[in-house]
């Protein structure tokens, strides 16, 4: 299995790393889809040291990147 990442953002739309953005109510139908597709779907929180390096990472998002600003989509 693949993992795909995603995290949510402030105003409830989630980021995947396939490059889709999808809003509260369609996450969880392509959640859904990757879970059939046998992809491993694993959320990440910008908060948490661990999780906002694979963000940065799998996201194209700077290093020192403040944490609030993805969460708010500021960037």
């Amino acid at each position: 299995m693949s993992k795909v990442y995603y995290y949510k953002t402030a105003n409830g739309d989630f980021h995947f790393s396939t490059g889709v953005v999808r809003n509260e109510a369609k996450a969880c139908e392509y959640i859904r889809m990757l879970r059939y597709a046998k992809k491993c779907p694993e959320c990440l929180y910008p908060d948490s040291t661990c999780d906002y390096e694979l963000i940065c990472k799998n996201f194209g998002f700077p290093k020192g990147t403040p944490w609030q600003d993805i969460y708010n989509g500021k960037v």
